[in-house]
């Protein structure tokens, strides 16, 4: 298979699951460790709108900080997203703390893909910050697919996204099969 079917192969794939909002695809720890940061954010909260979170993604640049807003009926959280290699160290948290303080927030999540260092979990007592590591999000994953959840006290709603993705993802192929038959013909 050459450079361009497995590029063609690669977007028509992305094409579908970003059309769905479905992290169906990420069913491991180690496929949220290998997204990058932006990635990870949009792969969240749509995570987070599945959960049936009022989740709103902000803009990459100008976010004062916070790359994801929750609304609850006690108002707003503010959600920071990590997607390093490492676990979380506790700068992350003052950072957090000191965005939320500036924006009148009382209550943050700070997201990782690698975990948490202890000084994080010694620091974010009764600041009211939750801490959301790779067990959560498998936890969110697994109450979207019909799993009961502890993390979530919401009821999660039917949703007929990851069917479409999947729908859509094979039309991409298609196509993308469509193509190569078609330039390797001529």
């Amino acid at each position: 298979m050459g450079r361009l079917t497995r590029d063609l192969v690669k977007l028509a794939f992305l094409i579908g699951r970003a059309c769905s909002g479905s992290n169906r695809g990420y069913r491991h720890v180690s496929d949220w460790q290998h997204l990058s940061g932006v990635e990870f954010e949009r792969a969240f909260a749509a995570l987070l709108k599945q959960s049936g979170c009022d989740a709103k993604l902000t803009p990459a640049t100008g976010d004062q900080g916070v790359d994801i807003w929750i609304r609850d009926r006690e108002g707003r959280i503010a959600v920071q997203c990590k997607c390093y290699s490492n676990p979380v160290g506790v700068a992350a948290a003052r950072e957090l703390l000191g965005t939320m303080h500036h924006l009148g927030v009382r209550r943050g999540w700070l997201a990782s893909v690698s975990g948490f260092t202890k000084g994080v979990r010694e620091f974010v007592p009764g600041k009211g910050i939750r801490l959301v590591g790779p067990e959560h999000i498998q936890q969110m994953q697994r109450a979207t697919s019909g799993h009961k959840s502890k993390f979530l006290r919401s009821h999660t709603p039917i949703s007929y996204a990851p069917l479409i993705g999947a729908l859509v993802v094979g039309l991409g192929l298609a196509i993308v099969l469509l193509i190569i038959f078609l330039v390797t013909d001529s």
